[in-house]
């Protein structure tokens, strides 16, 4: 397990890594997002982001976060996430 990167926007600090679970064959790995109100208490939230999450960003009350490849997801909410892509340049959702 490793955490990337953490913002703070307004709100919330966010962290943002990945989890590996080892005992499995081939190796899931999926995202781990963390939130705090105050940077020493933070709890995990549950996404359906199953990527390898390298960064996270928040600009105009959308947090966008980047994994490997062509895979962008983004929340307005930090908990509800939607899925994108990455295409020229662009960010499709």
């Amino acid at each position: 397990d490793e955490i990337n990167k953490i913002i703070f926007d307004g709100k919330y600090f966010i962290a943002v890594g990945i989890k590996t679970d080892w005992s499995k064959r081939p190796i899931p790995v999926e995202a781990n997002l963390f939130i705090s109100e105050n940077g020493f208490n933070w709890q995990l939230i549950s996404t359906n982001v199953n990527r390898i999450v390298r960064d996270i960003a928040y600009y105009k009350e959308n947090h966008l976060i980047a994994g490997t490849g062509t895979t962008v997801f983004q929340s307005n909410d930090v908990l509800n996430w939607t899925q994108g892509s990455v295409i020229g340049g662009f960010c499709n959702f």
